[in-house]
């Protein structure tokens, strides 16, 4: 009798131990908000700290010319790149040269700092698309861990304080996976959550090739939705195909928030910029070798092939 007591009481504490430590968890997630606003915070101080301390590289020379070129109404500096990147950092150092009229010297913003606090402040917030992103494939205690390394990771803080277009395009390109997700898992049923989710998927989709012109992983996602299925289609239930206004959205946000990419000045540059036809200016510093990344020699003849991979393993925490 007093064996089975013991035993009783063993697996007593043992059920009183897993309900307390679910329980410890229900709550870390359900206040994910306020750990993602303090990941937010925290990976903010991070990238913001002496930001204008480094000179400009060539890349933000070249974006603080195109921002100068606005103010003359011309926007057709820079045309390799979308407009986004510099539609902010023109709305930034505009605010910055209103702020160093009214106050002190010592107060004053650089330009430097006024050219990469866009990125910053979009850095910082990407948490949020990594923690949905993650979620959605392995919960929320995964998706936290995923933010709070994009918050406190070297590589995140570093291109974040830079005027880099990569910033932009890895924020909108990671809301445009969830939405797309969402709507792919949404019931055939509930057509209004689909068809709200395919148009945020669409209009991030747009912001997304306004920051950087990579079309190729709107290409990837779909063929990553094409081969995995998010859910089984049930009895009557309609078919789950991308509608058409997914594809307007994308292209009217695009061209909404990137109307440069109509003037011919910019095909024409664009075509020499292709044709590398430009000042090559684009490589990566190997081990003790600059290596060209250009289209021509790759891709043997150009930067390794396994510089990704060599970089993840080192650089990855």
């Amino acid at each position: 009798m007093s064996r089975l007591i013991e035993l009783g009481s063993e697996r007593a504490g043992a059920l009183w131990l897993g309900v307390s430590a679910r329980g410890r968890a229900d709550v870390f997630e359900r206040y994910a908000v306020v750990a993602l606003v303090m990941l937010t915070a925290v990976g903010f101080t991070l990238r913001v700290g002496g930001i204008s301390r480094l000179g400009l590289a060539e890349d933000e020379v070249n974006k603080l010319e195109a921002v100068r070129a606005y103010e003359r109404g011309d926007f057709t500096q820079n045309a390799e790149h979308p407009m986004v990147m510099k539609a902010l950092i023109f709305a930034s150092v505009e605010a910055a040269g209103a702020w160093n009229a009214r106050v002190p010297a010592q107060l004053r913003v650089s330009d430097e700092a006024a050219l990469r606090f866009p990125n910053v402040v979009f850095g910082s917030l990407t948490v949020f698309p990594i923690f949905l992103l993650a979620a959605v494939f392995f919960g929320r205690r995964t998706g936290l861990v995923a933010a709070a390394l994009w918050a406190f990771g070297i590589g995140a803080v570093t291109y974040n304080r830079v005027a880099k277009e990569d910033t932009l395009m890895v924020f909108f390109m990671l809301y445009a996976f969830y939405f797309y997700i969402r709507a792919k898992a949404t019931s055939g049923f509930d057509q209004k959550t689909k068809r709200r989710n395919y148009i945020l998927s669409g209009a991030s989709w747009g912001l997304m090739f306004a920051s950087k012109y990579f079309p190729h992983y709107f290409g990837l996602n779909m063929l990553y939705h094409h081969f995995f299925k998010q859910r089984e289609r049930g009895a009557g239930e309609p078919r789950g195909n991308t509608p058409k206004i997914f594809y307007a959205v994308a292209l009217i946000v695009f061209v909404a928030a990137n109307p440069a990419f109509l003037l011919p000045q910019t095909w024409t540059y664009l075509s020499a910029y292709s044709g590398e036809q430009l000042l090559t200016h684009h490589g990566y510093l190997m081990g003790a070798t600059l290596y060209d990344n250009v289209v021509s020699k790759s891709p043997f003849g150009g930067t390794p092939v396994y510089f990704y991979a060599l970089y993840l393993l080192i650089k990855t925490p």
